[in-house]
């Protein structure tokens, strides 16, 4: 991903926002998804450092960071789903275009209204049903094995990234719809 200095949206026009300098709405769910893909792309390396501490330790020390791989799969679970917002908002997400390619321009930008409309759709149901789970396992008091984390928190940390996404769909579902009209 490239950044472009000179963009009021962090992207350069290879990347694919598609967010301009009069849309606010546009640039805030865009600055929150680049501001949480960067966050969670600091946090993986952190977790990679610990996970290579862990085998280091383990190999010369017998002693590795204990739970590490709890906290791997609990961080990575997160930052995962910190991903999708940035995804969304770049138009990033996997197409099949080689089907769509001979379509004319306004017909494309009505298929991806239409997914962009049915990812919103997906998105807002994993928001609801992850926030019942973690709901769910805050009632269970179910932990981890080795560190006793409570499980509610890491499923508790994705819905915020869930509900983003939820926005940033909409939002680029909004802008397909509107720019087949324009055309």
């Amino acid at each position: 991903m490239k950044f472009d200095s000179e963009s009021s949206i962090g992207f350069n026009q290879e990347a694919g926002a598609e967010v301009d300098e009069s849309d606010f709405g546009g640039r805030i769910l865009n600055t929150t998804a680049v501001t949480l893909a960067i966050f969670s792309g600091v946090t993986i390396v952190a977790l990679i450092a610990m996970a290579l501490v862990s085998i280091v330790g383990l190999q010369l020390f017998s002693s590795p960071v204990q739970g590490s791989v709890e906290i791997t799969q609990m961080g990575i679970a997160i930052c995962g789903a910190a991903f999708f917002p940035i995804c969304e908002m770049g138009d990033h997400n996997i197409k099949v275009e080689a089907f769509t390619n001979w379509l004319p321009d306004r017909d494309r930008r009505i298929l991806d209204g239409i997914g962009h409309a049915l990812l919103t759709i997906v998105f807002a149901l994993l928001t609801w049903r992850t926030s019942i789970a973690a709901y769910d396992l805050t009632e269970t008091h179910e932990v981890s094995t080795l560190l006793s984390v409570p499980l509610w928190i890491p499923m508790a940390l994705m819905v915020p990234s869930l509900a983003l996404t939820v926005l940033c769909a909409a939002y680029r579902s909004v802008r397909a719809f509107r720019a087949r009209k324009a055309s």
